[in-house]
């Protein structure tokens, strides 16, 4: 029945934003032809995340490559237009192709494989290449330490453990 009523309010969101159906590729695809706007990616991004999320929870079956994609490119497109505000003249579909290879990176944990994904599902100039490594790395990176600082014991709750087991 959870099944039912995700896809069913899935329906309903498609009929206001086409963009949202499928896995993802007509938003990456549009984000990286300079073709979505900074109210569109932020309003696409919360919805495509909440679909995402939901669907998964509904039970849903598929892989998350293309979402990742979708959901990095969109993200760049809203911190790109924000930054075109402070210094202006970088195209957006510039930020979605090099923030969905970071986002792609990150969630993989595999960052050669998502800069080779990005060159060969993007064929995009090789003037990307270096700043799209370095946002792959720094992204991945990124992920790494707060993975690793998440799942680091504090000091307190062990002092409190072996407090109770003395």
């Amino acid at each position: 029945m959870l099944t039912i009523a995700n896809f069913a309010l899935v329906g309903a969101l498609v009929m206001y934003y086409p963009q949202l159906a499928g896995n993802g590729k007509g938003p990456a695809g549009l984000s990286f032809e300079d073709h979505v706007s900074f109210a569109l990616a932020g309003v696409l991004l919360v919805l495509k995340v909440t679909i995402e999320v939901s669907s998964l929870r509904a039970g849903a079956q598929g892989g998350l490559l293309t979402p990742g994609l979708t959901n990095g490119a969109l993200l760049a497109i809203v911190l790109g237009s924000l930054w075109n505000g402070i210094w202006p003249g970088t195209p957006l579909g510039a930020f979605a192709v090099i923030g969905a290879g970071a986002f792609l990176g990150a969630a993989m944990q595999m960052p050669l494989t998502a800069l080779v994904l990005m060159l060969e599902f993007t064929r995009f100039d090789h003037d990307f290449l270096i700043p799209s490594a370095i946002a792959i790395a720094g992204a991945t990176l990124t992920y790494r330490w707060l993975a690793q600082r998440s799942s680091a014991p504090s000091a307190a709750p062990q002092q409190t453990l072996r407090g109770l087991s003395d």
